[in-house]
């Protein structure tokens, strides 16, 4: 009994409570306001309540805020909106422009390659300048032989300046580097012609004075100038002269001249060794870099002149040269294990050692499909296609005319074997690869392909 009027009891109260709750909050809360949507709970103080200091805080910090303007996308607005945008553009491309010719005029000028002292006249020597940039920078030879040109023409009617100087002569030596580039291959062999006897005569005076002649100005970076000072600026010129002298005798297949200017590029090379020995410091990294950079000068002028024997059918020479220059990369290859920093030229970041090796082997192979060893021409591509995924980070360009060169010369060996259809697809992939990737020997490649197909739509 005690217990149903227990729970009668607590049923009761709790109805009074639902409906007492009810009732407080029809009287506080807004009826309408939960047909609207606004959250059930949300406070709504009556009407007769007063409003405390905080609320009319409030109110006030409402009234006094700006309301924000909607944006309008009018004309106007937007031609406001692009004035502003193209003027922030002009600032930014200024100030980018200026820092970036700031920066090369410092890394041509002041650091790399310096204008010769003997150079009189700001205008002269700005006209070097600009010469020197659009040479070695942005590798555009066409307006720097007109900026070399000028110069040349400007030292002319100065008087303080030697015909024979050693500035002169290396001006003269870029123009023609210049022009062997642009395909004016006559006047860059008579203007070196012209040249290298003067440099060779210069070479022999300076012996006697302990080969020290530099017509750059001194460097505030002591590693650049301990580079320049390491061997002679003459012996440099000679051997850039002989190397541009040995690609265009190749290419006429004048294999005397080219076996001249050769002797005339190692002499130079030797000199240039027997100076660095003198000044060798072991303990210094750069002593090495500058020794490895002459001896892949030799490795390059020896390539070309190995090539020119290959043309004029002098197989063994050639191979004999192939694998010395083979033998030097090896022996590149140890001693970058034993200083990494010798990888690459510091002036240029190009480094002339990746993929020689390729280069020579394929030109082995090429060789010996000639002499009718397949096997051994097989070999070799497959050594050299090992090189080439090696060095494929490090050399993409050359990388892409090897790997061009390699398919090649396994067309070549198909066609020696009597399969003809998979030569004729070697020679489209090697045309193929090469055109995808804009190499410049697409249009040699594209030869032995056209031939073989016309070959057998005749039969």
């Amino acid at each position: 009994m005690q217990r149903l009027f227990a729970s009668v009891f607590w049923r009761t109260q709790q109805q009074r409570g639902i409906t007492t709750a009810f009732k407080i909050c029809t009287r506080t809360y807004k009826n309408d306001s939960l047909l609207k949507g606004t959250p059930r709970f949300t406070k709504v103080k009556p009407k007769h309540q007063k409003k405390d200091r905080f609320d009319k805080y409030l109110e006030a910090n409402e009234a006094e805020a700006p309301k924000p303007n909607p944006l309008k996308f009018s004309s106007r607005s937007m031609r406001t909106i692009v004035k502003q945008a193209a003027l922030y553009a002009v600032y930014l491309g200024a100030v980018g422009v200026a820092v970036y010719y700031g920066n090369t005029y410092f890394f041509v000028v002041q650091k790399y390659w310096p204008v010769p002292d003997d150079v009189k006249g700001i205008v002269t020597r700005n006209m070097v300048y600009m010469a020197t940039y659009f040479d070695l920078i942005t590798q555009s030879p066409e307006p720097a032989v007109g900026f070399y040109k000028a110069a040349l023409r400007r030292i002319e009617g100065q008087s303080d300046t030697s015909k024979d100087s050693l500035a002169v002569l290396q001006i003269k030596v870029r123009m023609a580097d210049c022009l062997y580039r642009t395909g004016k291959i006559d006047e860059a062999e008579v203007l070196l012609n012209e040249t290298v006897p003067s440099l060779q005569r210069l070479s022999s005076e300076s012996l006697g004075n302990n080969h020290t002649v530099r017509p750059v100005s001194e460097s505030k970076d002591k590693e650049e100038n301990m580079w320049d000072k390491m061997y002679s600026t003459v012996d440099d010129c000679i051997y850039q002269a002989s190397y541009v002298l040995a690609q265009i005798y190749k290419g006429k297949g004048n294999v005397e001249e080219g076996k001249r200017v050769f002797k005339d590029g190692i002499q130079a090379l030797k000199q240039m060794k027997k100076d660095i020995s003198e000044k060798f410091d072991g303990s210094n990294l750069v002593s090495y870099s500058v020794y490895e950079d002459v001896r892949v000068k030799e490795a390059l002028i020896s390539t070309v002149f190995a090539e020119t024997l290959y043309m004029a059918k002098n197989t063994e020479a050639a191979k004999v040269f192939f694998q010395s220059i083979l033998a030097s990369v090896k022996q590149h290859k140890a001693q970058v294990q034993l200083t990494p920093r010798v990888i690459m030229v510091k002036r240029t970041y190009v480094n002339e050692w990746e993929c020689l090796d390729t280069y020579v082997l394929i030109y082995l192979a090429r060789m010996y499909i000639d002499d009718g060893e397949l096997v051994a021409a097989a070999a070799l591509l497959d050594y050299a296609r090992d090189t080439v995924e090696y060095e494929l980070t490090a050399e993409p360009i050359r990388c892409i005319n090897c790997e061009a060169g390699i398919l090649s010369q396994r067309g070549r060996i198909a066609e020696a074997s009597g399969d003809n259809k998979t030569a004729l697809r070697r020679y489209r992939e090697a045309y193929e690869y090469a055109r995808i990737n804009f190499s410049d020997y697409q249009h040699e490649l594209v030869k032995d392909f056209k031939r073989l197909q016309n070959t057998l739509s005749a039969s």
